[in-house]
């Protein structure tokens, strides 16, 4: 079963640009690190927050 896990919180007062490359960041390193998806959870604006699911080993 997959282990889904909160992993960043992005607030709105960052800059926009700001925003997306720590997303992007993040993403990458998730990615390099085998979590096999990646999403923004819908419910939490104006703030951005990161869901990842890991897979268990």
């Amino acid at each position: 079963m997959p282990d889904i896990r909160r992993v960043l919180t992005v607030h709105a007062e960052i800059s926009v640009p700001l925003q997306l490359a720590l997303l992007d960041a993040v993403e990458q390193a998730l990615q390099g690190h085998g979590v096999s998806r990646i999403w923004i959870d819908p419910g939490t604006r104006p703030d951005l927050l990161v869901l990842a699911e890991f897979e268990d080993d």
